[in-house]
């Protein structure tokens, strides 16, 4: 039969891995990186061959087992380390545990409360649209939230 259809090689930098300067996932971590520092900033950078949060069990690791840095999103304290989602979690469970009980309504209206004010303390930088688009809620919720923790809003 006839040849086989060849790809031509591709150029050296023409295909993008995850977490690579160019890789389009992680262009909006860069920028918040350059633009906020997390309060629990150490001195020296975390890194482990293997992140896994305390909570829900999910890994970060790097596929050679190099080490990799703590993501940016996740927190690192005597508490333990979690994941995003389970920091937002706790932070709407601690919410419910410290409030009388009440309504289900109540209780729903203070967890979406604790979850805005969590994503705002995150990343006071960012916008009401972005901050309500992560948190699934309006942005008169993000601009109450601010009001409450008096932290102004972004240029």
């Amino acid at each position: 039969m006839g040849k086989s259809a060849r790809k031509p090689p591709r150029a050296a930098n023409s295909c993008v891995k995850a977490g690579q300067k160019n890789d389009p996932a992680t262009v909006g971590a860069r920028v918040w990186q350059s633009r906020y520092t997390p309060p629990n900033v150490f001195m020296s950078t975390l890194t482990a061959k293997k992140w896994t949060c305390d909570q829900c069990g999910v890994t970060v690791s790097r596929l050679g087992g190099e080490k990799v840095e703590l993501p940016t999103s996740w927190d690192n304290s005597t508490e333990g380390t979690y994941c995003l989602l389970c920091r937002r979690e706790r932070a709407a469970q601690a919410a419910l545990d410290a409030a009388p009980k009440g309504s289900l309504e109540d209780r729903a209206k203070l967890r979406r409360a604790a979850l805005v004010e969590f994503e705002v303390r995150r990343r006071p930088g960012h916008g009401n649209g972005e901050i309500a688009k992560a948190c699934r809620s309006s942005v008169a919720a993000v601009v109450a939230a601010r009001k409450r923790l008096k932290i102004p809003a972004p240029n």
